[in-house]
């Protein structure tokens, strides 16, 4: 590659971009059909949007058990506060330091300043041994005022003096600066202020008086600075939405203009036809596209900074009270620095869909996508529930603004070894995309093909016509979606009854879910849409037969991987309590059942079945025509996943789909994915059921590493020598693989030259 060439690419196309004056800001109507994906996107995501956990400590003498409505064993009374919120009781006579200085707290104004911020350390030493979010502190004889509050009511009452109020606890914020900190001090607030308001109506109710209406806030210690706090998160959740939405927006423009702007003036195959290599010709307007995006998205930064910095000089007092104050610093930096790998992968991502279109109004609706996609993927992180995990590190683009929050809001000490992650992913992301411009200006057909006026039924008719023996690449994709939209509307509409108590209902959703929303749809589009449905869904040729049980010994040895995977995936991403429970429900459902073919019917050959005939006959099929074997395979993996729903699921789903996909090509039959997905769903089935002894056997073994790790070795020696062993055997390529194929052997031999 000749970065000479690049250079001079890329200074042609910025002198012609610093020409065009046109407005870079368009926003394109949504397809009806992108409406209910991005539903898909979310429900793929929600299932780490859940409700954190807080934990409060409570400090204070014994009687503080006696405190009508407040504890429930070691747990808060039912209906005083619906959040997850758990309750740990520690008494004052445990902590040393307050028996040392016990006269001091026991007197009626409490202990000095000066014991008392000593005592705060002490409880934010506790805080952190037992891992909670905040203290409610009892002062001593504040339980047994607040169990008798009737009385003194009553006595307060009888000589005309004014009702004293409630007494309150104090309210200590544990260690840190997170968001958690500060949800469980806020649930820790409101859980005093519930329990003040029932006390104060129960003991009015008892003497018969009216609701008093005095109702003290409780003193609160917050630990650090929370208006620091304040402005960070506000800052942390602002900053990354305007980066990412102005990165997409500059890289928007210029990557319609680059590619099909060409197309329209012509000067398209002046450069195609010039010394410089298609790649290097990429890479030049790349670096044009990310100069845009960096730049818009640099700009409007630093004008954000400056007009906010302006206006809240302007309102300082108001400012002020709402802990609102000029974007940190710091913020700046870390803004620049991760802005560039976003502003390449949107870059690479808008050029080459640029390039499919042949006029400037069609790459906008092409390029559309690409900003419905980054909302929501932006957006999401804003949420306060949501924090970086291993779940959110996996997804694009919003990793990189969660690993922005954390830095911003000063939790990154924490969160560190995700940001590893992102890393990974992002620079898998833009390594792809930038081979996917490249090979979109590598297509002559995509470079220079013609154009007619689109209307529905020209396009029906030429689907009748111009069937191919297999799907093309782009139907393929719309079955994918078909499939993921169907699922979606099943998903919610089976969302609203119980779970399964019966086999014949858990059957009737398993074969709706399956047949209905995944095989109906492949079926139809083999019918209607390819000329040779036995090519399309790999059952034309019969295989060898030794493939067939090779594959089933495949499974096998894949089972204890798949074992080792699931356990580290469960350490690291645990299941959602509700779905826990609905996989419980389901293994005792399964073990019910007079037989245990019955549940292997369902579990394991249904979808080997029916999932093997749509993503491995007529998905993969489609997606070979895009000239590389193992993006075919990648793609048919990935909505193969998706169809499943559960994240743990879904990236063990990915991971079998690669092994199928590979054995789908290389044996040019079916029945080995049937027989490998068969196999695998049952012993998977018969490992964890309670019905045979093998699920004591496996566990016996998990805990023993000198049983464990030699099976390990073994599954993985037999899963590589199978592997070689389909390596070697000779498919049957596509035309378009072929032709890649070529390219490459002659791209090989003129760098040789």
């Amino acid at each position: 590659m000749s970065w000479q060439n690049i250079k001079l690419v890329f200074f042609r196309e910025m002198r012609d971009q610093l020409r065009d004056r046109r407005t870079l800001f368009m926003i394109a109507v949504l397809p009806i059909l992108f409406y209910p994906l991005l539903g898909v996107s979310f429900l793929q995501i929600a299932q780490f949007l859940k409700k954190h956990e807080s934990r409060i400590l409570i400090v204070g003498e014994p009687s503080v058990r006696e405190i009508p409505g407040l504890l429930d064993g070691d747990t808060f009374a039912a209906g005083l506060i619906d959040e997850d919120l758990k309750a740990h009781f520690v008494p004052l006579e445990d902590i040393a330091f307050y028996n040392r200085h016990k006269e001091s707290f026991i007197q009626p104004g409490g202990p000095p300043k000066e014991i008392f911020a000593e005592f705060h350390e002490i409880l934010n030493a506790l805080v952190d041994e037992y891992d909670c979010d905040a203290v409610v502190y009892y002062p001593p004889g504040i339980p047994k005022q607040i169990t008798g509050y009737a009385e003194i009511l009553r006595e307060s009452k009888s000589s005309g003096v004014k009702a004293p109020p409630v007494p309150q606890p104090k309210v200590v914020q544990a260690p840190g600066d997170s968001d958690r900190v500060h949800l469980g001090s806020a649930r820790a607030i409101r859980v005093v202020k519930e329990l003040s308001d029932k006390t104060r109506k129960h003991a009015a109710a008892v003497l018969k008086m009216d609701p008093l209406a005095d109702r003290p806030e409780p003193e609160f210690y917050a630990s650090g600075d929370t208006g620091k706090r304040v402005n960070a998160s506000l800052w942390s959740k602002i900053l990354p939405f305007v980066l990412m939405i102005w990165a997409v927006t500059g890289a928007f423009y210029p990557a319609v203009d680059l590619c099909a702007g060409e197309k329209e003036r012509g000067t398209l195959e002046t450069l195609l036809s010039s010394p410089a290599r298609r790649s290097e010709i990429v890479m030049g307007k790349l670096l044009t596209v990310t100069l845009f995006s960096v730049s818009t998205a640099l700009l409007n930064l630093f004008v954000m900074f400056g007009t906010g910095a302006v206006v809240l000089s302007q309102i300082g007092e108001q400012a002020s009270l709402a802990n609102v104050g000029p974007p940190p610093i710091a913020a700046l930096g870390w803004s620049v620095l991760l802005i560039f790998p976003v502003a390449i992968l949107v870059s690479a991502v808008c050029l080459a869909l640029a390039a499919l279109a042949k006029s400037t109004k069609e790459g906008q609706h092409y390029l559309a996508p690409v900003m419905l996609v980054a909302l929501p993927l932006t957006l999401l992180p804003m949420a306060p529930q949501v924090e970086l995990n291993f779940g959110f590190s996996l997804i694009p683009i919003s990793g990189i603004v969660l690993v922005m929050r954390s830095l911003l809001e000063g939790t990154f000490a924490e969160l560190w070894p995700y940001s590893i992650v992102v890393a990974i992913v992002t620079f898998a992301c833009c390594w792809w995309s930038i081979r996917w411009a490249i090979e979109q200006f590598n297509s002559e057909t995509v470079m220079f093909r013609g154009g007619e006026r689109w209307n529905f039924g020209t396009w029906v008719k030429q689907l009748a016509r111009d069937r191919q023996a297999t799907p093309t690449v782009a139907q393929a994709l719309l079955c994918a979606l078909v499939i993921l939209i169907v699922r979606f509307f099943l998903t919610l509409f089976m969302a609203g009854s119980d779970i399964p108590d019966t086999f014949r209902v858990f059957f009737q959703q398993t074969f709706i879910s399956i047949v209905v929303g995944v095989a109906v749809p492949a079926m139809l589009m083999t019918i209607m849409l390819t000329r040779n449905p036995r090519r399309t869904l790999l059952v034309e040729e019969p295989p060898r037969l030794i493939t067939i049980p090779l594959a089933a010994l495949f499974a096998l040895a894949m089972v204890p991987l798949a074992l080792l995977l699931q356990s580290g995936l469960h350490s690291l991403l645990p299941l959602n309590p509700n779905i826990h429970q609905y996989l419980n429900k389901m293994a005792q459902v399964m073990d019910s059942t007079p037989s245990a073919l019955l549940p292997i019917a369902v579990i394991a050959l249904l979808p080997a079945v029916f999932e093997e005939l749509t993503f491995r006959g007529f998905i993969l099929s489609g997606f070979r025509h895009t000239g590389h074997k193992w993006r075919a395979i990648v793609l048919s993996s990935l909505f193969f996943a998706l169809a499943h729903g559960v994240m743990q699921q879904e990236i063990n789903a990915f991971l079998l789909g690669l092994v199928l996909g590979y054995i789908a090509i290389q044996t040019g039959s079916l029945l080995p994915c049937v027989a490998f997905h068969f196999v695998y769903n049952a012993t998977q089935y018969l490992i964890s059921t309670h019905r045979f002894p093998l699920r004591g056997i496996v566990e016996d073994i998990a805990v023993d590493p000198y049983l464990w790790a030699p099976i390990v070795i073994a599954s993985l020696l037999t899963c590589g020598m199978l592997a070689v062993y389909l390596h070697r055997l000779p498919y049957r390529r596509t035309r378009e693989e072929d032709l890649v194929e070529s390219i490459q052997r002659e791209n090989a031999r003129q760098l040789a030259s």
